[in-house]
């Protein structure tokens, strides 16, 4: 309303001499009319769901944010230890005698990188932190937001080497070493798929290669370690492919309710404010800048009855 009535009598020419000046305007204070609605009222309690809706959406869309990133740095990391592997298999197939110390530096540098990992604190890649043949997966349940109060129900396993040990296993098998914990048995909870990075519970049963055998032996490994990763991965991706479309939907829900709250007008509340404004326009002492327009006081308040 200040907006207005500058512009309606600050538009007024310049006074000659023989003119009197006009009267400073003072505008209308502003007043903060609270809305009386009816609490029981159906439109009162439409909006008020309507808001708790989008706050549980909004906390939903922070909520997967944030595992969306969990779940893309998992990911990455797994590409970086993926990518060890890949070198791991390289020296396999050139390396011998003392390329087994260099061996299990890389295996050893391996489980450091899935035991270092953190995010808020909490390590997402060694399963539920065993560090044994007997490791579990660790679970995440991410809470979808909408009406319909879905859940997204995460798992991760363990990139752990000593999570794919064959406790029975040998350094130079007949028959490759099959995990303890594996797909073929429908235990998938580590991420190397059906590889046996260790034959024993100890660090000297690291992959050798310091015979064709053990050479053999290391490479088959080595191997069904990438593809279980390569596996692993794409089920991650998955992950995150699902949580963006969440994010998505719950976007167009924000904006779509964010656009119904901004239609809702409170009849009352506007009742009140024109009210007001009448009142204002109608005892403020304009009657002289209402002069110089030729409109006549009398017909200026009839308008506004």
């Amino acid at each position: 309303m200040e907006q207005i009535q500058t512009s309606l009598f600050n538009a007024i020419p310049s006074q000659t001499n023989n003119q009197r000046s006009v009267e400073p305007v003072i505008p209308l204070s502003i007043l903060k009319i609270q809305s009386e609605s009816n609490p029981n009222s159906q439109v009162y309690i439409k909006t008020g769901g309507t808001e708790q809706a989008m706050m549980s959406v909004e906390f939903a869309a922070r909520d997967i944010n944030d595992a969306t990133a969990l779940v893309q740095s998992v990911e990455e990391t797994a590409a970086l230890i993926e990518n060890k592997f890949v070198d791991m298999k390289a020296l396999a197939l050139q390396g011998g005698g003392c390329a087994c110390q260099a061996m299990r530096k890389m295996q050893e540098s391996i489980k450091e990188i899935s035991n270092d990992f953190s995010w808020n604190g909490k390590n997402f890649m060694v399963g539920g932190g065993e560090e044994n043949q007997n490791t579990t997966l660790r679970n995440l349940t991410v809470a979808a937001g909408g009406e319909t109060k879905d859940e997204v129900k995460l798992s991760f396993k363990s990139f752990n080497p000593m999570s794919a040990v064959d406790t029975k296993g040998s350094l130079e098998p007949e028959t490759p070493n099959l995990p303890d914990l594996n797909k073929s048995s429908g235990t998938d909870t580590h991420a190397y798929g059906d590889a046996a990075l260790y034959s024993q519970l100890n660090k000297e049963a690291y992959l050798h290669i310091h015979t064709s055998g053990m050479k053999k032996h290391a490479v088959i490994q080595i191997s069904r370690a990438i593809d279980g990763i390569q596996s692993e991965r794409e089920r991650l991706l998955r992950y995150v492919k699902k949580l963006n479309n969440i994010a998505e939907t719950n976007q167009k829900n924000v904006l779509t309710k964010n656009k119904y709250m901004g239609q809702i007008v409170d009849p009352k509340q506007a009742d009140q404010t024109a009210m007001y404004i009448k009142s204002e326009i109608s005892n403020s002492s304009a009657d002289v800048n209402l002069a110089q327009f030729n409109i006549r006081p009398a017909e200026f308040n009839r308008l506004l009855s």
